[in-house]
């Protein structure tokens, strides 16, 4: 069994409603400030048994043939999901999932290293430059996964200085918020691949805006356009960024929210708070991944 520490974020809502789901988003707003956690863990309790999940058309990848190495080394950055928030941290999160399934098909030991970031892209580039221990566990890692951007926006979707009203002063406060996630992005994935292995996989989950918003929005007339500034600009960023530097984007968004992208996940894979992935969530999202990774 894993131990992880540094981890205390949990899922915290009851249910459905829109007032459990607020009160989820106000506690992440709260907590805003980086807990990230590097943990070692042997390969991850077995997960939920679930019909298998096909990895979306637009996923990219491609076919490498597995090291002969005994343990590989899995690193993953991200946010509360990277953290497996509420269902008892990353050997049980999707990376977790995704290391167990990895040394399963290729028979060897999965170490999984989970660095979890409250913040935004800038943010984590900025861990990224101050670690030693960060930079030194990329480099020696056969497989790299990434699941940043929405703590970027959550501040100016769901926190008091902007409000909820459309178009403005939302807007606004979405374009500033989204602004530097191209660039930083592609800061953070170059970074990355300068620190990677020639062999290492790099894989980077393209994320979405997810149910609370649109069980919000996503009936309004103005949707497409808030959506378009929430998200659009920056998963293109996401995109270009991995084709610039050699990741696999994974279109983890299609799954999430569907093809456009309004679309609620079905309810067995999210915690009560509406916000967070079930175990069978994770398990489900993993398989994306292992899809994804081009791994014979």
């Amino acid at each position: 069994m894993s131990t992880v520490a540094g981890i205390t974020k949990q899922a915290s809502a009851a249910g459905w409603r829109r007032e459990a789901v607020l009160a989820a988003l106000a506690l992440v707003v709260a907590a805003g400030c980086s807990e990230g956690s590097a943990v070692t863990t042997t390969t991850a309790p077995a997960a939920t048994t679930l019909p298998a999940t096909t990895a979306p058309s637009t996923t990219t990848s491609t076919t490498t043939t597995a090291p002969t190495n005994a343990t590989w080394d899995v690193v993953a950055l991200g946010d509360s999901y990277v953290a497996g928030a509420g269902v008892g941290g990353p050997p049980w999160g999707f990376t977790g999932a995704y290391a167990d399934a990895l040394g399963e098909e290729l028979g060897i030991e999965t170490v999984l290293h989970a660095y979890a970031e409250y913040g935004t892209v800038a943010e984590v580039n900025q861990r990224l430059a101050a670690s030693d221990d960060m930079q030194q566990t990329i480099a020696t890692a056969e497989v790299v996964i990434v699941w940043l951007g929405y703590h970027n926006v959550l501040g100016a979707l769901w926190g008091e200085t902007c409000g909820t009203g459309w178009p403005e002063p939302l807007r606004t406060c979405l374009i500033e918020a989204t602004a530097t996630m191209p660039a930083d992005f592609d800061e953070l994935l170059g970074t990355i691949e300068s620190l990677v292995t020639d062999e290492a996989i790099v894989m980077i989950g393209t994320q979405a805006l997810g149910p609370p918003e649109i069980e919000k929005w996503g009936d309004e007339p103005f949707w497409p356009e808030l959506r378009g500034v929430a998200y659009d600009g920056w998963a293109e960023g996401i995109a270009l960024a991995a084709a610039a530097h050699g990741a696999i984007l994974v279109n983890t968004a299609a799954w999430f929210t569907g093809p456009e992208g309004n679309q609620l996940l079905r309810r067995e894979f999210l915690l009560p708070d509406g916000i967070h992935f079930s175990r069978p969530g994770h398990t489900a999202l993993a398989q994306l991944f292992l899809a994804a990774d081009g791994l014979e």
